[in-house]
């Protein structure tokens, strides 16, 4: 995969980084980043078990798909292994990784667009609620500098066409 110019991108981060640089509101931004991964969770294991006790014949595809999503990025992410934006850019991130490579595509975001799609297959409110916390997620792992913006763009990209095949062509 061709990496990004160096200089551009550290550009481009010191400028979506800024606002987040004063103790508070960079507590802010992690505390968010981590309140959404946790509701994603509760909410994709609470619908399940919902689905589940109301007898719906949408809890096998609501579970499945998401989960074979996740193992789909997460192979995709070991072999091809792309290094973080502070392995390859002189930056000052606001998350200290030690996880080296494994950059592309974002799970955090794959995860957050798959759930997205199947809470959109059984509530559209929900869905819609779902697709502003993915985008926040989205952006707070770019300007966190954990990932670079094409990690987050295929991440949704490539649980969008899982979504599609999954709850809409099958």
């Amino acid at each position: 995969m061709k990496h990004v110019d160096a200089h551009t991108y550290e550009e481009f981060y010191r400028r979506i980084s800024a606002t987040w640089r004063t103790p508070a509101k960079r507590k802010a931004l992690l505390t968010t980043d981590r309140i959404i991964v946790a509701l994603f969770a509760i909410v994709f294991v609470g619908t399940c078990i919902g689905l589940f006790i109301q007898h719906d014949v949408m809890v096998a595809r609501f579970f499945v798909v998401p989960a074979l999503t996740f193992v789909l990025i997460s192979i995709m992410r070991v072999a091809i292994n792309e290094p973080r934006p502070v392995q390859t850019c002189s930056i000052n991130p606001l998350v200290q990784k030690d996880e080296r490579g494994k950059s592309f595509p974002s799970r955090h975001v794959a995860s957050a667009t798959i759930i997205s799609c199947a809470l959109t297959a059984v509530s559209i409110p929900a869905g819609v609620i779902a697709w502003i916390g993915t985008a926040i997620l989205a952006y707070a792992r770019i300007a966190e500098g954990v990932h670079y913006p094409r990690d987050v763009v295929w991440a949704i990209i490539i649980s969008l066409a899982c979504g599609l095949v999954g709850f809409v062509v099958i």
